[in-house]
């Protein structure tokens, strides 16, 4: 089962089961089943935005360097 992106909706345009069905449940469930996943995912690291539309990882080490930056 894959992530389905949700479509835009409008005001007064009807909400189906189906359509409740394939972008919230099988949505949540293919974010569980880990359909959407980050390449390099390590225990302890830090997940952050990249851009507007991806996600990246920080490691350890680096998360402890920005954590004193932004400490300070």
């Amino acid at each position: 089962m894959a992530y389905n992106a949700p479509p835009l909706v409008t005001t007064g345009q009807l909400a189906t089961a189906s359509d409740y069905n394939t972008y919230v449940r099988d949505n949540i469930v293919a974010v569980h089943a880990g359909e959407i996943a980050i390449a390099g995912q390590a225990v302890g690291a830090f997940v952050s935005a990249a851009s507007a539309t991806q996600l990246t990882t920080t490691g350890q080490g680096d998360l402890k360097l920005l954590m004193e930056v932004f400490a300070s």
